[in-house]
């Protein structure tokens, strides 16, 4: 079901750096089953992992599982995990401010519903049957079981899965996950997060009524230190490339990976929703053009709040979406996704916290992330919101909705992966105009000093109000010409894209910097903020770190009430 949460819950990304290093120490267990045939191409990822302090026990899945198959098999390596974490309820409570008692990585696909277990290859997956709506019966597949859940489904440990089915496979996982650690670089792209959508198709007048709506929410809500680009599947919206560049669009930023990257709308098992022009249907994303994508950076982790796309145990050779990016060697390297129906309130609920308990404060890994994001499932949501989403998707049981989704969403990837956000940092900035050089132009000069932050390189912004566009886009919709009503969607677009009123790059030394900018003065009145990107230069070893900032600022004060402004 579609999910508005997404659109609610952009939040402001505070973290650290992008060094490859978690920055708190982590929990020391990390349980690793996979097939014997598997351990050599996990090998450089164990000792990365070992250098990080973890203790690694190993699980010899054919040894443990015998003749097992089916639910007596996950309940043998469920139990096997259980004596391996020995934890308790007491334990949990701890762990629940501290994080996870352990991490566990599957490294193996899941058998298909009818296909035999061989151990020699494949992991085990549970069937959950939801209970919010116990009369249709529905069963899904799920990892939460090895997660140590308690009676509401809370998991006591990290679990994610890497579903390979060979060691050249797993080999192109572990790549990921370590590149993901050493081959970021700082640049502009790690100050965005990257919003992608399809329409909700409740209503033609209601849809964009919600999409105002949530685009009012991101603005409010969403951090200024952080920039946000979006594309919207809907021809109404500011955010719509065109029926042909929605699916070019959505390859090319995959490419161009943001840290994180959240997709909300319409999903099945092996794709998302499709765009709706002009009578015929334009395909967006599925398992197809999942195989299109190829960015030359690390991938981004992906959280997708839609239905079913993390769907984990199709019959071979067919993937769900969710699998076929993360096992492109090139797409993202990790996804977080619902393997069956998952609902639109639990979704915002979910997606808010996302934003607060993840994006807000991040933990050092993504396996914290996820767990965090799961457990707001049983946090209150705005009274407004629950009962306009459930009446949209009435519900039998909505309380045991969180029990549900504890078991629908699955991590497809590293739980140890270390997230590697920039870190928010202070600063203070005085903002002076000059004499402008041109007619119509602003000419202002920025002196700022930062807080704990000795040396390196600064972009420094002015960023104009998210709910503004620079400039006025003509209306595709009253154009004649197909042709230019394409090319007016793809600039409205970009237009909608571009909150950046000026930009300049900067050293920063002992702590200061100094830059000038120049806007047009038409322009200088829409700024809102001053918006920063510092990172340090790289040492020997590789290492560096970088941050992100903003603060307000009115380069053209408002007039008194009732007199002209010059």
């Amino acid at each position: 079901m579609y999910s508005l949460a997404v659109f609610v819950s952009l939040l402001s990304v505070v973290s650290d750096a992008g060094t490859g290093v978690p920055t708190q120490g982590p929990p020391k267990l990390l349980l690793v089953v996979a097939p014997s045939d598997y351990r050599e191409a996990l090998d450089p990822w164990l000792e990365r992992r070992r250098s990080q302090g973890y203790q690694i026990h190993l699980i010899d899945l054919e040894s443990l599982l015998g003749l097992n198959e089916g639910a007596s098999a996950v309940a043998v390596l469920r139990d096997e995990i259980a004596r391996q974490v020995s934890t308790s309820a007491a334990e949990f409570e701890k762990s629940d401010a501290a994080g996870p008692a352990a991490f566990v990585l599957l490294v193996g696909d899941a058998p298909a519903p009818r296909e035999r277990l061989d151990a020699a290859r494949l992991i085990p997956a549970a069937i959950q049957m939801e209970k919010a709506r116990p009369s249709l019966q529905r069963q899904f597949v799920t990892d939460n079981v090895f997660a140590l859940p308690d009676e509401r489904g809370r998991a006591r440990v990290a679990i994610g899965r890497w579903p390979v089915r060979s060691p050249d496979e797993v080999a192109v996982q572990v790549q990921k996950s370590l590149n993901y650690e050493h081959a970021q670089s700082p640049g502009l792209h790690r100050r965005d997060v990257t919003f992608l959508a399809t329409t909700p198709n409740y209503d033609p007048f209601l849809d964009p009524v919600l999409e105002r709506m949530a685009m009012g929410m991101i603005n409010g809500q969403v951090k200024p230190h952080w920039g946000v680009r979006a594309v919207y599947s809907s021809p109404t919206s500011d955010y719509f490339p065109g029926p042909d560049e929605a699916q070019k669009q959505i390859v090319r930023w995959l490419e161009d990976a943001t840290p994180f990257t959240i997709f909300a709308g319409h999903g099945f098992d092996r794709g998302v929703d499709v765009v709706r022009y002009r009578g015929k249907e334009y395909t967006v994303l599925d398992t197809g053009v999942a195989q299109k994508v190829n960015g030359t950076r690390p991938g981004t982790v992906l959280w997708m709040s839609t239905c079913s796309c993390g769907d984990f145990d199709l019959p071979p050779p067919h993937r769900g979406l969710a699998e076929a990016l993360m096992m492109n060697p090139r797409g993202p390297t990790a996804v977080v996704a619902g393997s069956d129906e998952t609902s639109a309130y639990a979704n915002l609920l979910l997606c808010t916290g996302l934003a607060q308990d993840v994006i807000e404060e991040p933990p050092a890994t993504l396996g914290e992330a996820f767990l965090r994001f799961k457990r707001a499932a049983f946090k209150p949501g705005p009274p407004l919101l629950k009962n306009m989403l459930l009446s949209m998707e009435p519900t039998e049981k909505p309380d045991l909705l969180p029990d549900d989704h504890q078991f629908l969403y699955n991590l497809l990837g590293d739980p140890t992966l270390p997230l590697n956000l920039p870190r928010r940092v202070s600063f203070s900035a005085e903002v002076a105009e000059k004499p402008a050089n041109e007619p119509g132009q602003k000419r202002f000069t920025i002196a700022g000093s930062f807080e704990n932050w000795e040396s390196g390189t600064a972009w420094v912004s002015f960023v104009i109000d998210r709910m503004m566009m620079k400039e006025l886009a003509a209306q595709p919709a009253t154009l004649e010409q197909e042709d230019a009503r394409r090319a007016a969607y793809f600039d409205r677009f970009t237009k909608a894209n571009d909150k950046t009123a000026a930009q300049a790059q900067v050293k920063v030394r002992d702590g200061r910097f100094q830059v000038e900018l120049s806007i047009a003065e038409a322009l200088a009145a829409k700024v809102r903020w001053l918006q920063v990107y510092v990172y340090t230069e790289s040492t020997p070893e590789g290492k560096w770190q970088d941050g992100v900032a903003a603060r307000p600022v009115t380069l053209i004060p408002s007039a008194p009430e009732g007199k002209p402004q010059p």
